[in-house]
């Protein structure tokens, strides 16, 4: 990640890992990638549902978490 913040000339980077918890805060922190710039490097986890009763309902949830994700970042 901190590579791809360097050569995209980017201040800002998320890793987005899978999380059974729905409400799992991320973090953030701050790094100097460049001479005298700083850049962030966040968390955000993927809520994945666990307790479904078929896959039709899965799937509605698993697109809840995509466009909840989607516009967080």
């Amino acid at each position: 990640m901190i590579s791809y913040i360097h050569v995209m000339d980017a201040r800002l980077g998320k890793f987005i890992y899978p999380s059974k918890d729905e409400n799992k805060t991320g973090s953030l922190w701050t790094i100097k990638p460049f001479a005298n710039e700083t850049a962030k490097i966040g968390t955000k986890a993927f809520y994945i549902p666990q307790k479904v009763k078929d896959y039709s309902e899965f799937r509605e949830l698993i697109k809840e978490s995509e466009n909840k994700i989607a516009t967080d970042l």
